[in-house]
Formats: C-alpha cells, sequence, structure tokens
C-alpha cells in the first residue's frame, strides 16, 4: 500500500511538535541549573549540601547496619528483649519477680507506716509533716499575692 503524503506530513509535524516541547523544557532546566537553582544545582556546586547529603547517607547506612543487627539478634533469641518476646519461661519469671517486688514494696510501707507511730520516731515524722504543711501555706500565700499584684495590675489599665 502506498503511504500517503499527508499522514507522512501529519506525523511529522507530531515529531517536530513534541521535540520542540522537549526542546523548551530542556530549555528551562539548564537555564535553572545556570541560575543557581533548584536541588541538583546544590548537590553539583554546593559542597556544604553535598557533604550534608553524604553525611546523611552514611548515617541512614550506619542505621540500617545496627538495626540489621537488632533484628537478627531478636529472631535468633539472643538478648533479654528477645527472652521477653519469645521465652515463656522467662516471662513467667519476670511476672512472679515482678508480683514479689509488690509485696515486698507493701511490706516496706506498711511497716514505715507503724514506724510513724513508733515513740522513738513519732518526733520526726511530725516535724516533717509541719514543715510539709508549713510549705504548702507559704506556697498559697505567694500565689494569692501574686493574685493580687496581677488584679491590681488590671485595675490599672
Amino acid at each position: 500500500n502506498a503511504i500517503e503524503m499527508e499522514d507522512v506530513m501529519k506525523s511529522m509535524k507530531n515529531t517536530i511538535d513534541n521535540a520542540n516541547i522537549i526542546s523548551n523544557e530542556l530549555a528551562i532546566f539548564t537555564s535553572k541549573m545556570n541560575n543557581n537553582n533548584g536541588v541538583l544545582n546544590q548537590l553539583l556546586t554546593d559542597e556544604t549540601f553535598a557533604k550534608s547529603i553524604k553525611g546523611t547517607l552514611t548515617n541512614l547506612q550506619i542505621s540500617s547496619n545496627e538495626f540489621a543487627r537488632f533484628t537478627y539478634k531478636m529472631n535468633n533469641g539472643k538478648g533479654t528483649l528477645s527472652k521477653l518476646m519469645n521465652d515463656d519461661k522467662f516471662g513467667k519469671t519476670l511476672d512472679s519477680t515482678m508480683t514479689n517486688l509488690q509485696k515486698g514494696t507493701k511490706g516496706l510501707s506498711d511497716n514505715m507506716e507503724a514506724a510513724k507511730n513508733n515513740f522513738l520516731l513519732k518526733g520526726y515524722y511530725n516535724k516533717k509533716r509541719r514543715a510539709s504543711e508549713r510549705k504548702l501555706l507559704d506556697q498559697k500565700k505567694k500565689e494569692e499575692a501574686e493574685l493580687k499584684l496581677l488584679l491590681k495590675k488590671k485595675v490599672k489599665e
């Protein structure tokens, strides 16, 4: 079949139009590059920026390596966190330890309460309580004085 000259001309026109668009976009891109606009220009010309990018990539690589070691240990049963996640016996032991700590803390709290009522230590705890009460009272007086001062300022305005 013979090729119609009109079809060839339309195809050529589309190709030329596309080349014109590409040429314009390339001109805009190179203009931006030559006028110090854009990240690519900074990467090519600004040593501080390039070093910053390089440092960031180095840090990312280090972090990635550390995370890989961490996940390897987690997946292969090494380390306390892995035991906590995967070892039922360790989990039960930890639960038991926490229960014992709670019981011990309650017992210590009971002993401290009893000590407060012991005739040898009663004066010490009463003095401590009165000092705490004085401190709270002083704080309240300070807050009231600040409030009065603030109110006086508002009234003057």
